[in-house]
Protein backbone atom coordinates (compact mmCIF):
# COMPACT_ATOMS: atom_id res chain seq x y z
CA UNK A 1 0.00 0.00 0.00
CA UNK A 2 2.35 2.50 0.73
CA UNK A 3 4.70 1.73 -2.35
CA UNK A 4 1.58 2.23 -4.44
CA UNK A 5 1.43 5.97 -2.79
CA UNK A 6 4.85 6.12 -3.92
CA UNK A 7 6.44 6.48 -0.47
CA UNK A 8 8.27 2.81 -0.56
CA UNK A 9 8.25 1.81 3.33
CA UNK A 10 10.92 2.85 5.74
CA UNK A 11 11.68 -0.11 7.69
CA UNK A 12 10.30 0.55 10.36
CA UNK A 13 7.27 1.04 9.01
CA UNK A 14 7.13 -2.24 7.06
CA UNK A 15 7.58 -3.98 10.67
CA UNK A 16 4.97 -2.06 12.03
CA UNK A 17 2.32 -2.43 9.42
CA UNK A 18 2.93 -6.22 9.41
CA UNK A 19 2.64 -6.80 12.90
CA UNK A 20 -0.40 -4.49 13.07
CA UNK A 21 -2.27 -5.92 9.96
CA UNK A 22 -1.09 -9.98 11.47
CA UNK A 23 -4.29 -11.51 9.93
CA UNK A 24 -5.29 -15.10 11.47
CA UNK A 25 -6.58 -16.78 8.49
CA UNK A 26 -8.11 -19.67 10.29
CA UNK A 27 -10.50 -16.97 12.52
CA UNK A 28 -10.67 -14.39 9.13
CA UNK A 29 -9.84 -11.66 11.94
CA UNK A 30 -7.04 -9.44 12.80
CA UNK A 31 -4.91 -11.12 15.58
CA UNK A 32 -4.32 -7.73 17.56
CA UNK A 33 -7.45 -5.82 18.64
CA UNK A 34 -6.04 -3.19 20.65
CA UNK A 35 -2.66 -1.58 19.26
CA UNK A 36 -0.28 1.71 20.50
CA UNK A 37 2.78 2.94 18.21
CA UNK A 38 4.90 4.53 20.52
CA UNK A 39 7.43 6.31 18.03
CA UNK A 40 9.59 9.68 17.94
CA UNK A 41 8.46 12.79 15.78
CA UNK A 42 9.24 13.17 12.37
CA UNK A 43 9.79 9.17 12.25
CA UNK A 44 6.97 9.08 9.18
CA UNK A 45 3.89 8.49 10.91
CA UNK A 46 1.58 9.92 8.27
CA UNK A 47 2.12 7.25 6.04
CA UNK A 48 2.43 4.75 8.21
CA UNK A 49 -1.36 5.65 9.77
CA UNK A 50 -2.30 6.28 5.81
CA UNK A 51 -1.43 2.66 5.00
CA UNK A 52 -3.13 1.27 7.66
CA UNK A 53 -6.54 2.96 7.15
CA UNK A 54 -6.35 2.27 3.43
CA UNK A 55 -5.52 -1.24 3.77
CA UNK A 56 -8.24 -2.23 5.76
CA UNK A 57 -10.61 0.05 3.96
CA UNK A 58 -10.26 -1.40 0.40
CA UNK A 59 -10.32 -4.97 1.40
CA UNK A 60 -13.50 -6.93 1.47
CA UNK A 61 -15.36 -7.16 5.54
CA UNK A 62 -18.17 -9.23 7.28
CA UNK A 63 -19.89 -8.44 10.35
CA UNK A 64 -20.16 -10.93 12.47
CA UNK A 65 -23.08 -12.91 11.29
CA UNK A 66 -21.28 -13.38 8.62
CA UNK A 67 -22.47 -10.95 6.04
CA UNK A 68 -20.70 -8.74 3.50
CA UNK A 69 -20.76 -5.18 4.69
CA UNK A 70 -18.51 -2.21 3.92
CA UNK A 71 -15.54 -1.49 5.69
CA UNK A 72 -15.56 1.41 8.19
CA UNK A 73 -11.85 3.09 9.48
CA UNK A 74 -12.17 6.69 11.61
CA UNK A 75 -9.38 8.71 12.11
CA UNK A 76 -8.47 11.76 15.24
CA UNK A 77 -6.14 13.68 16.74
CA UNK A 78 -6.05 16.08 19.80
CA UNK A 79 -9.10 18.56 18.59
CA UNK A 80 -11.78 17.51 15.54
CA UNK A 81 -10.04 20.71 13.85
CA UNK A 82 -6.59 19.30 13.70
CA UNK A 83 -7.53 16.07 12.55
CA UNK A 84 -8.95 17.91 9.44
CA UNK A 85 -6.48 19.71 9.30
CA UNK A 86 -4.12 16.97 8.83
CA UNK A 87 -7.04 15.04 6.72
CA UNK A 88 -7.18 17.62 4.56
CA UNK A 89 -3.28 18.66 4.40
CA UNK A 90 -1.24 15.37 5.06
CA UNK A 91 -2.93 12.78 4.03
CA UNK A 92 -5.14 13.62 0.78
CA UNK A 93 -2.00 14.83 -0.82
CA UNK A 94 0.01 10.96 -0.37
CA UNK A 95 -3.30 9.24 -1.57
CA UNK A 96 -3.92 11.60 -4.68
CA UNK A 97 0.06 11.05 -5.40
CA UNK A 98 -0.80 7.71 -5.56
CA UNK A 99 -1.39 7.29 -9.62
CA UNK A 100 -2.41 3.57 -9.26
CA UNK A 101 -5.78 4.36 -7.36
CA UNK A 102 -6.51 7.39 -9.56
CA UNK A 103 -10.70 7.03 -10.10
CA UNK A 104 -10.91 4.24 -7.73
CA UNK A 105 -11.83 6.42 -4.77
CA UNK A 106 -13.87 9.35 -4.44
CA UNK A 107 -13.66 12.53 -1.49
CA UNK A 108 -16.29 14.69 0.67
CA UNK A 109 -14.92 17.48 2.74
CA UNK A 110 -17.52 19.23 4.71
CA UNK A 111 -15.34 20.51 7.42
CA UNK A 112 -15.01 18.26 10.53
CA UNK A 113 -16.68 15.21 8.50
CA UNK A 114 -13.84 15.11 5.92
CA UNK A 115 -13.69 11.48 4.07
CA UNK A 116 -12.37 8.93 1.32
CA UNK A 117 -14.50 6.54 -0.18
CA UNK A 118 -13.43 3.51 -2.57
CA UNK A 119 -15.33 3.01 -5.20
CA UNK A 120 -15.66 -1.07 -5.42
CA UNK A 121 -16.44 -1.58 -2.06
CA UNK A 122 -17.84 1.30 -0.35
CA UNK A 123 -15.25 0.85 2.62
CA UNK A 124 -14.58 4.51 3.84
CA UNK A 125 -12.02 6.45 5.67
CA UNK A 126 -13.44 9.15 7.82
CA UNK A 127 -12.67 11.81 10.49
CA UNK A 128 -14.21 12.53 13.79
CA UNK A 129 -14.03 14.71 16.25
CA UNK A 130 -12.43 13.49 19.85
CA UNK A 131 -15.40 13.57 21.93
CA UNK A 132 -17.62 10.93 23.61
CA UNK A 133 -20.92 11.03 21.14
CA UNK A 134 -19.17 11.79 17.86
CA UNK A 135 -19.02 7.74 16.71
CA UNK A 136 -23.18 7.38 18.26
CA UNK A 137 -24.60 4.81 16.23
CA UNK A 138 -21.45 4.41 13.84
CA UNK A 139 -19.91 1.21 12.71
CA UNK A 140 -15.89 0.91 13.03
CA UNK A 141 -13.55 -2.03 11.87
CA UNK A 142 -10.18 0.26 12.96
CA UNK A 143 -9.99 3.48 15.12
CA UNK A 144 -7.24 5.70 15.15
CA UNK A 145 -6.32 7.70 18.09
CA UNK A 146 -3.68 9.74 16.60
CA UNK A 147 -1.65 12.32 19.17
CA UNK A 148 -3.12 9.72 22.23
CA UNK A 149 -0.74 11.73 24.73
CA UNK A 150 -2.89 14.70 24.18
CA UNK A 151 -5.93 13.33 26.25
CA UNK A 152 -6.27 12.63 30.03
CA UNK A 153 -7.30 9.83 31.86
CA UNK A 154 -11.20 10.95 31.73
CA UNK A 155 -11.41 11.49 28.18
CA UNK A 156 -9.34 8.23 26.92
CA UNK A 157 -12.25 6.42 29.08
CA UNK A 158 -14.93 8.24 27.38
CA UNK A 159 -13.36 8.15 23.92
CA UNK A 160 -12.79 4.09 24.33
CA UNK A 161 -16.47 3.94 25.75
CA UNK A 162 -17.84 5.46 22.94
CA UNK A 163 -15.04 3.21 20.34
CA UNK A 164 -16.34 0.20 22.05
CA UNK A 165 -20.38 -0.33 20.67
CA UNK A 166 -19.43 0.44 17.05
CA UNK A 167 -17.18 -2.29 17.39
CA UNK A 168 -19.43 -4.94 18.63
CA UNK A 169 -20.59 -6.52 15.21
CA UNK A 170 -17.70 -6.31 13.39
CA UNK A 171 -14.92 -9.01 12.82
CA UNK A 172 -11.77 -8.29 13.55
CA UNK A 173 -12.17 -4.33 14.95
CA UNK A 174 -9.08 -2.89 16.35
CA UNK A 175 -8.14 0.44 17.81
CA UNK A 176 -4.87 2.25 17.65
CA UNK A 177 -3.00 4.20 20.02
CA UNK A 178 -0.34 6.28 18.19
CA UNK A 179 1.70 8.91 19.45
CA UNK A 180 5.33 10.25 20.82
CA UNK A 181 5.50 10.97 24.40
CA UNK A 182 3.84 13.29 26.26
CA UNK A 183 4.40 14.81 29.99
CA UNK A 184 2.74 13.79 33.08
CA UNK A 185 -0.38 15.23 32.02
CA UNK A 186 -0.88 12.29 29.82
CA UNK A 187 -2.48 10.41 31.40
CA UNK A 188 -4.46 8.19 29.08
CA UNK A 189 -1.85 7.72 26.87
CA UNK A 190 0.22 6.46 30.21
CA UNK A 191 -2.43 4.18 31.19
CA UNK A 192 -1.96 2.59 27.44
CA UNK A 193 1.12 2.45 27.51
CA UNK A 194 1.73 0.84 30.89
CA UNK A 195 -0.96 -2.07 29.99
CA UNK A 196 0.37 -2.60 26.59
CA UNK A 197 4.01 -3.21 28.10
CA UNK A 198 2.26 -5.28 30.55
CA UNK A 199 0.59 -7.34 27.58
CA UNK A 200 3.51 -7.94 25.94
CA UNK A 201 6.04 -8.71 28.88
CA UNK A 202 2.83 -11.78 29.13
CA UNK A 203 2.73 -12.72 25.37
CA UNK A 204 -0.91 -11.61 25.22
CA UNK A 205 -1.89 -11.35 21.55
CA UNK A 206 -4.70 -8.69 22.85
CA UNK A 207 -2.23 -5.85 22.51
CA UNK A 208 0.42 -5.05 19.72
CA UNK A 209 3.15 -2.58 20.85
CA UNK A 210 5.82 -0.58 18.75
CA UNK A 211 8.38 1.41 20.44
CA UNK A 212 10.99 3.42 18.47
CA UNK A 213 13.49 5.43 20.81
CA UNK A 214 16.36 5.34 22.92
CA UNK A 215 16.14 2.67 25.49
CA UNK A 216 15.17 4.21 29.35
CA UNK A 217 18.98 3.36 30.54
CA UNK A 218 20.39 5.50 28.28
CA UNK A 219 20.52 9.36 27.79
CA UNK A 220 17.75 10.71 25.76
CA UNK A 221 18.86 14.36 25.70
CA UNK A 222 21.78 13.74 23.78
CA UNK A 223 21.50 14.39 20.10
CA UNK A 224 23.99 11.73 19.06
CA UNK A 225 22.32 8.73 20.80
CA UNK A 226 18.94 9.99 19.74
CA UNK A 227 20.10 9.79 16.23
CA UNK A 228 21.31 5.93 16.55
CA UNK A 229 17.49 5.32 17.51
CA UNK A 230 15.42 7.75 15.58
CA UNK A 231 14.22 5.13 12.83
CA UNK A 232 14.00 8.05 10.30
CA UNK A 233 17.40 9.65 10.53
CA UNK A 234 19.80 9.18 7.70
CA UNK A 235 16.70 8.30 5.81
CA UNK A 236 13.66 11.40 5.37
CA UNK A 237 15.82 13.40 7.90
CA UNK A 238 18.90 14.91 8.49
CA UNK A 239 20.94 14.62 12.10
CA UNK A 240 21.83 18.05 12.11
CA UNK A 241 17.94 18.35 12.36
CA UNK A 242 17.89 17.56 15.86
CA UNK A 243 20.46 19.30 17.25
CA UNK A 244 18.10 22.77 16.04
CA UNK A 245 15.39 20.66 17.87
CA UNK A 246 17.31 20.54 20.78
CA UNK A 247 18.14 23.93 21.18
CA UNK A 248 15.00 24.88 20.68
CA UNK A 249 12.79 22.50 22.46
CA UNK A 250 16.06 21.83 25.62
CA UNK A 251 16.57 18.69 26.96
CA UNK A 252 13.27 17.71 28.57
CA UNK A 253 11.16 18.25 25.95
CA UNK A 254 13.85 16.55 23.46
CA UNK A 255 13.94 13.75 25.47
CA UNK A 256 10.12 13.05 24.90
CA UNK A 257 9.69 14.60 21.11
CA UNK A 258 12.85 12.88 19.98
CA UNK A 259 14.23 10.43 22.16
CA UNK A 260 10.42 9.23 23.00
CA UNK A 261 10.66 8.97 26.47
CA UNK A 262 7.46 8.88 28.36
CA UNK A 263 7.19 10.56 31.72
CA UNK A 264 5.45 7.93 34.16
CA UNK A 265 3.47 8.08 36.60
CA UNK A 266 4.82 8.08 40.52
CA UNK A 267 4.68 4.82 41.74
CA UNK A 268 2.20 5.07 44.94
CA UNK A 269 -0.67 6.94 43.17
CA UNK A 270 -4.40 6.09 43.00
CA UNK A 271 -5.24 4.61 39.80
CA UNK A 272 -9.43 3.87 40.85
CA UNK A 273 -10.27 6.45 42.76
CA UNK A 274 -13.08 6.21 45.35
CA UNK A 275 -15.47 8.56 44.06
CA UNK A 276 -15.57 6.19 40.60
CA UNK A 277 -15.88 3.04 42.58
CA UNK A 278 -18.78 4.14 44.21
CA UNK A 279 -20.58 5.61 41.27
CA UNK A 280 -23.93 3.93 40.69
CA UNK A 281 -23.55 3.33 37.70
CA UNK A 282 -20.50 0.58 38.05
CA UNK A 283 -23.04 -1.13 40.89
CA UNK A 284 -24.72 -4.18 40.28
CA UNK A 285 -26.23 -6.39 43.05
CA UNK A 286 -29.00 -8.24 40.84
CA UNK A 287 -28.11 -12.37 41.31
CA UNK A 288 -25.83 -13.72 38.95
CA UNK A 289 -26.86 -16.37 36.45
CA UNK A 290 -25.83 -19.69 37.62
CA UNK A 291 -24.80 -20.49 33.55
CA UNK A 292 -22.86 -17.44 33.19
CA UNK A 293 -19.16 -18.02 32.46
CA UNK A 294 -16.88 -17.25 34.96
CA UNK A 295 -13.35 -17.50 36.92
CA UNK A 296 -12.24 -17.65 40.18
CA UNK A 297 -9.08 -16.90 42.39
CA UNK A 298 -8.04 -16.04 46.09
CA UNK A 299 -5.41 -14.20 47.68
CA UNK A 300 -4.15 -13.92 51.34
CA UNK A 301 -3.35 -11.01 53.50
CA UNK A 302 0.43 -10.96 54.24
CA UNK A 303 -0.67 -9.67 58.24
CA UNK A 304 -3.10 -11.57 59.66
CA UNK A 305 -3.35 -15.34 57.20
CA UNK A 306 -6.88 -14.77 55.98
CA UNK A 307 -7.85 -14.66 53.11
CA UNK A 308 -10.53 -13.69 50.08
CA UNK A 309 -12.09 -15.39 46.92
CA UNK A 310 -13.29 -13.82 44.65
CA UNK A 311 -15.15 -14.40 40.99
CA UNK A 312 -15.25 -12.74 37.94
CA UNK A 313 -18.56 -13.30 35.99
CA UNK A 314 -19.26 -12.35 32.72
CA UNK A 315 -22.66 -10.77 31.63
CA UNK A 316 -24.63 -10.86 28.47
CA UNK A 317 -23.27 -7.74 27.71
CA UNK A 318 -20.33 -8.58 27.58
CA UNK A 319 -19.35 -6.87 31.14
CA UNK A 320 -17.56 -8.80 34.07
CA UNK A 321 -18.65 -8.24 37.58
CA UNK A 322 -16.76 -8.86 40.34
CA UNK A 323 -18.26 -10.90 43.08
CA UNK A 324 -17.08 -11.33 46.67
CA UNK A 325 -17.32 -15.01 47.88
CA UNK A 326 -15.58 -15.36 50.96
CA UNK A 327 -13.30 -12.71 52.89
CA UNK A 328 -11.78 -13.12 56.11
CA UNK A 329 -11.39 -16.96 55.80
CA UNK A 330 -8.64 -19.01 57.12
CA UNK A 331 -6.50 -21.13 54.85
CA UNK A 332 -8.67 -24.44 55.55
CA UNK A 333 -11.73 -22.79 54.61
CA UNK A 334 -10.44 -21.46 51.54
CA UNK A 335 -8.96 -25.06 50.92
CA UNK A 336 -12.56 -26.12 51.27
CA UNK A 337 -14.49 -23.42 49.24
CA UNK A 338 -12.14 -23.76 46.57
CA UNK A 339 -12.54 -27.65 46.49
CA UNK A 340 -16.49 -27.22 46.43
CA UNK A 341 -15.84 -24.86 43.58
CA UNK A 342 -14.20 -26.97 41.38
CA UNK A 343 -16.67 -29.90 42.10
CA UNK A 344 -19.33 -27.56 41.62
CA UNK A 345 -18.05 -27.16 37.37
CA UNK A 346 -15.92 -23.96 38.50
CA UNK A 347 -12.79 -25.48 37.14
CA UNK A 348 -10.92 -22.32 36.67
CA UNK A 349 -9.38 -21.42 39.93
CA UNK A 350 -6.08 -19.50 40.24
CA UNK A 351 -4.54 -17.29 42.10
CA UNK A 352 -1.04 -14.27 42.03
CA UNK A 353 1.42 -17.74 43.65
CA UNK A 354 4.40 -15.17 43.74
CA UNK A 355 3.10 -13.46 46.76
CA UNK A 356 1.70 -14.43 50.10
CA UNK A 357 -0.66 -17.10 48.82
CA UNK A 358 1.77 -19.32 47.44
CA UNK A 359 1.29 -21.29 50.74
CA UNK A 360 -2.60 -21.98 50.32
CA UNK A 361 -2.03 -22.74 46.54
CA UNK A 362 0.08 -25.53 47.44
CA UNK A 363 -2.41 -26.88 49.56
CA UNK A 364 -5.19 -26.24 47.27
CA UNK A 365 -3.54 -28.36 44.29
CA UNK A 366 -2.52 -30.99 47.23
CA UNK A 367 -6.69 -31.35 47.75
CA UNK A 368 -6.93 -32.50 43.89
CA UNK A 369 -7.79 -28.85 42.67
CA UNK A 370 -6.67 -27.91 39.57
CA UNK A 371 -5.23 -24.47 39.62
CA UNK A 372 -4.21 -21.87 37.24
CA UNK A 373 -1.02 -19.78 38.45
CA UNK A 374 -0.19 -15.96 37.11
CA UNK A 375 3.26 -15.79 36.27
CA UNK A 376 4.76 -12.24 37.69
CA UNK A 377 4.37 -10.96 34.40
CA UNK A 378 0.59 -12.01 33.85
CA UNK A 379 -0.04 -10.42 37.34
CA UNK A 380 1.60 -7.37 36.17
CA UNK A 381 -0.71 -7.20 33.32
CA UNK A 382 -3.89 -7.99 35.14
CA UNK A 383 -3.36 -5.05 37.18
CA UNK A 384 -3.11 -2.12 34.26
CA UNK A 385 -6.19 -4.49 32.24
CA UNK A 386 -8.48 -4.79 35.60
CA UNK A 387 -7.93 -0.40 35.78
CA UNK A 388 -8.02 0.04 31.92
CA UNK A 389 -10.93 -2.49 31.48
CA UNK A 390 -12.69 -0.47 34.75
CA UNK A 391 -12.55 3.21 33.24
CA UNK A 392 -14.13 2.01 30.00
CA UNK A 393 -17.51 0.67 31.97
CA UNK A 394 -16.09 -2.85 31.24
CA UNK A 395 -16.39 -3.65 34.66
CA UNK A 396 -18.97 -3.57 37.50
CA UNK A 397 -19.17 -5.50 41.08
CA UNK A 398 -21.43 -5.99 43.88
CA UNK A 399 -20.60 -3.36 46.68
CA UNK A 400 -19.09 -5.92 48.77
CA UNK A 401 -17.42 -3.73 51.82
CA UNK A 402 -14.19 -5.82 51.76
CA UNK A 403 -13.56 -5.03 48.14
CA UNK A 404 -14.33 -1.20 48.91
CA UNK A 405 -12.06 -0.91 51.44
CA UNK A 406 -9.15 -2.34 49.37
CA UNK A 407 -10.01 -0.13 46.68
CA UNK A 408 -10.12 2.78 48.95
CA UNK A 409 -6.38 1.57 50.01
CA UNK A 410 -4.90 0.24 47.30
CA UNK A 411 -1.71 1.73 46.06
CA UNK A 412 1.18 0.15 43.54
CA UNK A 413 4.87 -0.31 42.85
CA UNK A 414 6.90 -0.35 40.15
CA UNK A 415 7.75 -3.71 37.82
CA UNK A 416 9.57 -4.00 34.96
CA UNK A 417 10.25 -1.73 32.59
CA UNK A 418 7.65 1.29 32.48
CA UNK A 419 5.13 -2.15 34.46
CA UNK A 420 3.44 -1.75 37.93
CA UNK A 421 1.02 -3.50 39.96
CA UNK A 422 -1.06 -3.47 43.46
CA UNK A 423 1.41 -3.00 46.54
CA UNK A 424 0.83 -4.66 50.03
CA UNK A 425 3.68 -2.61 51.43
CA UNK A 426 2.80 0.90 50.52
CA UNK A 427 -0.96 0.04 50.50
CA UNK A 428 -2.87 1.87 54.26
CA UNK A 429 -5.18 -1.62 54.57
CA UNK A 430 -5.44 -5.35 53.52
CA UNK A 431 -5.72 -5.33 49.78
CA UNK A 432 -5.99 -9.02 49.51
CA UNK A 433 -9.54 -8.98 48.21
CA UNK A 434 -8.54 -6.72 45.36
CA UNK A 435 -5.59 -8.42 43.94
CA UNK A 436 -7.78 -11.54 44.21
CA UNK A 437 -10.40 -9.70 41.97
CA UNK A 438 -7.51 -8.55 39.45
CA UNK A 439 -6.40 -12.09 39.45
CA UNK A 440 -10.07 -13.21 38.59
CA UNK A 441 -10.71 -11.30 35.94
CA UNK A 442 -7.46 -11.60 34.21
CA UNK A 443 -8.40 -15.57 34.00
CA UNK A 444 -11.76 -14.89 32.81
CA UNK A 445 -10.34 -14.08 29.46
CA UNK A 446 -7.05 -15.99 29.64
CA UNK A 447 -8.36 -19.61 30.03
CA UNK A 448 -11.45 -21.75 29.95
CA UNK A 449 -13.99 -20.41 32.38
CA UNK A 450 -16.38 -22.51 34.26
CA UNK A 451 -19.42 -21.45 35.03
CA UNK A 452 -20.95 -19.48 38.46
CA UNK A 453 -21.99 -22.00 40.93
CA UNK A 454 -21.88 -20.73 44.35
Amino acid sequence: MLTAMGRPPLPWQRDALDLILEFDRRTGVYVHPNVLLHLPRRAGKTVAISGMMHHRAMLPMRNTAGLDVMPRVWYTSQTGALASTWFREEHLPLLRGAGMFKGRWKSRLPNGSEQVTWIHNGGAVRVFAPTPDAMHSMDSDLVILDEAWAHDRVRGAQLLQGIGPTQATRRGPQIARISASGDETSTFFVDELEEARAAAMAGDPQWALLEYGVPGDEDATDVDTVARYHPAIGRTIDAAYLHTERGRLGPAGFARAYGCHQVMPRAGSKRITVDAWNDPKVIDTDPVPDTAPAAVAFDVSDETGLGSLVASVELPDGRHKIDVLLTGATVDELVDATTRAHQAGQANIGADTYGPAGDLADLVVKAGVPLTPLTAAAYTAACARFVRRFRAGRIVHRNHPALNRAIEAASTRTMGDGGWAWSRVRSEDDISTLIAATAADWLLDHAAPGFFAF
